[in-house]
């Protein structure tokens, strides 16, 4: 199979960006404890390409112990700063605090990741100001392909509430037929499936044995294998015999997801203005 560049999809994205980033707006990030990964999503991938973007990335640190009423306090607080143009919560957050409380203090206009409640909503209902992230990943490695959904077949693997939920929600109408399937479900529509969206982090829960010669995979799923490398829910045989089209991780998925939120922040800012 051959694999999709993150890196050369995201880019045509961040030209989208180069002529609307807030020159007088800020991207805050909150970041919760010390957890090595979510350090690493945000200071390693999210701020540096901010910045290589041209944009004002604020990190806002709080120690694991903060309790849930200051956490809100604070974003409530930088929902308020005029110049704060975005604001997106790295998660996970510690078990303490309720994820859902903290995500629905940033204001819809505020919300590039798309996840509080209120700006759930608007997206079911096609109202919503941006996509949720992982949506516009999808959206942008099909019209890269030049894929026309109305004759396609998809199945989405995985319904987490930041993949497969918001993804699922907006294939629906879409494709010709749709499969949802959940961890413990039955696997038979990955057989037939012309796309599939994986999300599950499980590596190597789909095999390129068990797919369509010229499937389109689209893999947001990650893991650590048994030798502790970072894997994806898709492993791809040796041998590269399908004619189909996978993102690989790393280096798939991740790169287009960090682009298509920041284009998200620059839309949001712009349209406040």
């Amino acid at each position: 199979m051959i694999p999709l560049s993150g890196a050369l999809i995201s880019q045509n994205i961040y030209e989208r960006i180069k002529p609307i980033v807030p020159k007088n707006k800020f991207l805050a990030a909150i970041l919760v404890g010390d957890n090595p990964a979510s350090l690493s999503f945000v200071k390693k991938q999210k701020q540096q390409a901010a910045e290589k973007a041209g944009i004002d990335f604020r990190v806002f640190e709080f120690p694991e112990s903060v309790s849930e009423k200051d956490l809100v306090f604070a974003v409530e607080n930088l929902s308020a700063d005029k110049n704060c143009g975005g604001i997106i919560v790295q998660l996970p957050l510690p078990d303490h605090l309720d994820r859902q409380a903290v995500l629905d203090a940033v204001p819809r206009e505020k919300d590039p990741d798309v996840l509080s409640l209120e700006s759930i909503k608007l997206f079911r209902e096609g109202k919503s100001l941006v996509l949720p992230p992982a949506v516009g990943a999808v959206k942008e490695i099909l019209d890269f392909q030049k894929i026309d959904l109305k004759q396609k077949s998809a199945a989405v693997i995985g319904l987490g509430f930041l993949v497969g939920r918001p993804v699922s929600d907006w294939l629906r109408g879409k494709c010709r037929e749709l499969f949802l399937i959940d961890k413990g479900d039955d696997f038979s529509p990955v057989k037939t499936a012309d796309i599939l969206v994986l999300g599950t982090g499980v590596p190597g829960i789909v095999k390129e044995s068990e797919v369509k010669p010229d499937v389109l995979i689209i893999d947001f799923g990650y893991g650590k294998d048994k030798d502790g490398k970072l894997k994806g829910d898709f492993i791809p045989s040796a041998a590269e015999t399908g004619k189909g089209y996978y993102t690989p991780t790393p280096g798939g998925t991740g790169p287009i997801l960090v682009a298509r939120l920041l284009l998200n922040f620059c839309e949001l800012a712009s349209k406040a203005d």
